[in-house]
């Protein structure tokens, strides 16, 4: 769980759609409350690893995914490495067993 938690700080940190504002100060913004959310859900499941904390941790997770997605067209990003970021968390995600 911990290289989940890495990856998506990494991603992230790295990411910036067209519907968005690009200035950093917009990111941060716009995704903390999905990383609140994330952090706060991860928790939960840390301590009471249920099928339902799961579930909850992987839509969390999704719908932050979903957040930093729409910044992916922003100048300065490095598309190939955006893309191997956010396809890798996805990956991560699908592994997580909820049963």
């Amino acid at each position: 769980m911990k290289n989940l938690l890495l990856l998506f700080a990494v991603v992230a940190i790295c990411s910036c759609g067209s519907d968005v504002d690009c200035d950093p100060n917009s990111f941060a913004a716009d995704v903390n409350a999905e990383v609140d959310k994330v952090n706060a859900i991860g928790v939960d499941f840390a301590n009471d690893p249920s099928e339902e904390n799961c579930k909850s941790y992987k839509k969390a997770a999704e719908e932050y995914l979903d957040a930093v997605e729409a910044y992916k067209n922003c100048d300065g990003i490095d598309q190939n490495q955006f893309s191997q970021q956010l396809s890798q968390a996805r990956q991560l995600l699908d592994i997580i067993p909820c049963n």
